[in-house]
């Protein structure tokens, strides 16, 4: 459980690494929300889901992933990472057990059909051996002056 406020965009991430909604034991799920006014008015407030696409991925893939262990935002909103600090790679070629993973998602607002996706950036990190865990924190900064550049810092306490 984490939680990760944008400064500007009114926006907060909710990590749930214990989730099982998707049908998989403890795989894990971020939430996103944003703040909003109530039928017009100017001052009542209520935090609202954010309704993602249907391509869109925030929950853990398998059993135990634990995704959302770690969760933070940019000060623009518009980047996110979490981290799955007990994914495990079924690549043949590297097959690590609990090494864990970080991924950076876009928020990017669909106006033709209404609804936000999290589109990922290049491929998730994975930890770089079996047991790292790595993801237990996350931090996402960017650029003052590039919005763009990002700087990411990952935890992996086992490593």
């Amino acid at each position: 459980s984490s939680v990760s406020l944008s400064y500007f965009t009114n926006m907060i991430l909710v990590g749930a690494p214990k989730d099982s909604s998707k049908g998989n034991a403890y795989a894990g799920r971020v939430y996103v929300f944003n703040q909003k006014y109530v039928n017009g008015s100017t001052t009542d407030l209520v935090w609202e889901e954010l309704q993602m696409g249907h391509t869109t991925s925030l929950w853990g893939e398998n059993n135990g992933d634990q995704c959302g262990t770690s969760v933070s935002l940019t000060l623009d909103g518009f980047y996110m990472a979490y981290g799955c600090p007990l994914a495990s790679s079924t690549d043949v070629n590297t097959n690590m057990l609990k090494a864990g993973n970080v991924l950076v998602k876009k928020l990017v607002y669909d106006d033709q059909n209404n609804q936000w996706d999290a589109v990922l950036i290049d491929q998730a990190i994975w930890g770089e051996y079996a047991g790292d865990e790595s993801g237990t924190a996350v931090d996402l900064g960017q650029d003052e002056e590039d919005s763009h550049k990002l700087f990411l810092a990952i935890g992996a306490p086992k490593n």
